[in-house]
């Protein structure tokens, strides 16, 4: 695979005085402002071309573009920028403030992969009875027509958001608090209140069951977190390109080293998440899984890693790995004997598929294992590769969940310098499995006790969310440990199907100065282009 890997990360850690923020009117809710969109989007898992042909997403709108040569959205035309790996739709609000969405449905009004002749005769009928209850309920978001259940996606086109755990300011209608779907086409404006610290996952209701799981329009994507932080917090990018570090340094005064306030020309931030529009309003204008967090009244900061665990994908696998699925591998069977024989082989394998993954990305080892044996990918010419090390590391095959085309975020890899601060954010999206957050060589208190435990995992059913604030002792915790260690560090579901079929990834800890002009070596010839990260701060300015 001869392309260009940008890994895009500005690791940026912040002491806090003078910040430059503009101040908040006392006794005023700052209102967080987000235009969201819910579109279609194949979404791959990972580069040996994994993926779900049936994607839906969360987006911001500006991050969306026409498939056509007009500047108008329109449901079923549009795509993400050609820059962004599709991720889900990490929303952040501080305590006390009020999150206000204003959300647009742009998924296809049709099913993407329906077809007039996929609707036997003996449905029509049916059909019919469904749409003229349709349109006597009024409800334009009752079931369409074209109701295969050997289709991939869901019949409903309408979606929502609703966020489990926050209220809404709103009177909770069923349109305000997303239990009730709008049509493509449509928009609704929803308003929550953050009032506690942690991570809360929202998804539409529109589809709620179906598909693999029963998991609905769930399994295929359409979900997020909001990540409420404390209070008077301020955000900023921890994934940028070089050009963009070097803007944030030339516009710095001394004695600081960046400009965490600098912005491009049109006035849009470079590294701050919100833009002001008027008295206590802002724009929330980047949507990162990872970012740096900056308590002023604390004067500290930390970087927050997102992690949301999803199962029960629906995968297609390219047709040297077809193997891993019965339905793909016995589809060419022409007996039935041939049929049973191969759906026989392909369940020998169901452990090691690509089943379970973490923000859209998945590793599974059945994947690079048959590469590796079919002379196939990164790792052809391994003729020792063998076991765990083998793809539970990115020295064969490259970072997990890789996906070379992609400038932004190409990996299932968080990054860190040496002693940083960090805390983990993770929910759990999937419909149906309990997982079981595992992290190496780090740990966390088990609460804010006199004498808490240390722990290294967490049970983490549907809808659940947990912050993990790494520490070894009561004060202190960073990055690397008690023990100064960089290097990778792996985390993942502790139950072995799970990660054996993708669900882990890495985190990074950084012992120099990375600006963006060095290159990580990895199975590709051009290698993995490391991106700039701000070092340690002690004046921002």
């Amino acid at each position: 695979m001869n392309r260009k890997i940008l890994t895009l990360f500005t690791i940026l850690l912040l002491a806090l005085t003078s910040c430059g923020h503009d101040p908040i009117t006392k006794d005023a809710a700052r209102v967080i402002h987000a235009d969201v969109v819910a579109l279609d989007h194949t979404i791959y898992f990972n580069r040996f071309g994994s993926h779900d042909p049936y994607g839906m997403i969360f987006a911001l709108k500006s991050d969306v573009q026409s498939k056509d040569s007009t500047q108008e959205l329109r449901a079923g035309q549009v795509t993400l920028r050609s820059d962004k790996r599709p991720r889900p739709l990490v929303l952040r609000a501080n305590v006390g403030d009020i999150l206000e969405v204003t959300f647009t449905n742009l998924l296809n009004p049709k099913r993407p992969e329906s077809d007039e002749k996929d609707v036997a005769p003996v449905e029509e009928e049916a059909a019919h009875i469904a749409e003229k209850d349709r349109n006597l309920s009024n409800n334009p978001c009752a079931p369409l027509s074209e109701t295969n259940p050997a289709k991939g996606s869901p019949t409903t086109r309408c979606a929502s958001i609703a966020v489990s755990g926050l209220p809404t300011v709103d009177p909770a209608t069923p349109e305000k608090s997303g239990t009730r779907s709008i049509p493509p086409n449509t928009t609704i404006t929803y308003r929550w209140r953050a009032e506690r610290t942690g991570t809360f996952q929202f998804a539409s209701l529109a589809a709620p069951s179906g598909g693999e799981g029963d998991g609905g329009s769930l399994v295929h994507g359409l979900f997020g977190a909001v990540n409420v932080e404390p209070k008077d917090s301020h955000w900023y990018r921890s994934a940028v390109k070089e050009s963009d570090l070097k803007l944030a340094k030339e516009q710095a005064r001394a004695p600081a080293l960046y400009n965490y306030e600098a912005a491009y020309k049109d006035g849009k931030p470079v590294l701050n998440l919100l833009q002001k529009v008027n008295g206590n309003t802002f724009n929330l204008l980047y949507s990162p899984l990872d970012a740096i967090i900056v308590e002023p009244d604390k004067k500290q900061a930390h970087r927050e890693f997102t992690v949301i665990f999803h199962d029960e994908l629906k995968t297609v696998f390219q047709k040297q790995f077809s193997i891993l699925s019965p339905e793909q591998f016995a589809k060419d069977a022409t007996t039935d004997e041939e049929k049973k024989k191969k759906l026989s082989y392909s369940k020998q394998l169901a452990g090691v598929r690509d089943g379970f993954g973490i923000n859209y990305g998945a590793s599974g080892m059945g994947t690079v294992l048959l590469a590796n044996r079919q002379e196939i990918g990164p790792a052809k010419d391994c003729v020792d590769c063998f076991y765990e090390e083998f793809f539970l590391q990115s020295w064969a095959n490259g970072d997990p969940a890789l996906l070379a085309e992609y400038d932004d975020d190409p990996s299932n890899v968080h990054h860190s310098y040496l002693n940083d601060p960090v805390q983990f954010q993770n929910s759990h999206a999937g419909p149906k499995e309990t997982h079981v957050f595992h992290l190496h060589a780090h740990q966390w208190l088990s609460s804010a006790s006199e004498h808490p435990n240390y722990l290294d995992s967490q049970t983490i059913a549907p809808q659940q969310g947990f912050s993990y604030q790494i520490k070894y002792d009561l004060v202190k915790g960073r990055s690397g440990n008690k023990n100064q260690t960089p290097g990778d560090s792996i985390f993942h579901c502790h139950l072995y199907p799970h990660f054996a079929q993708g669900m882990w990834e890495l985190w990074r800890t950084h012992d120099v100065f990375e600006d963006g002009s060095r290159r990580l070596p990895e199975g590709g010839d051009n290698g993995v282009v490391i991106d700039g990260r701000d070092p340690k701060k002690t004046i921002m300015a």
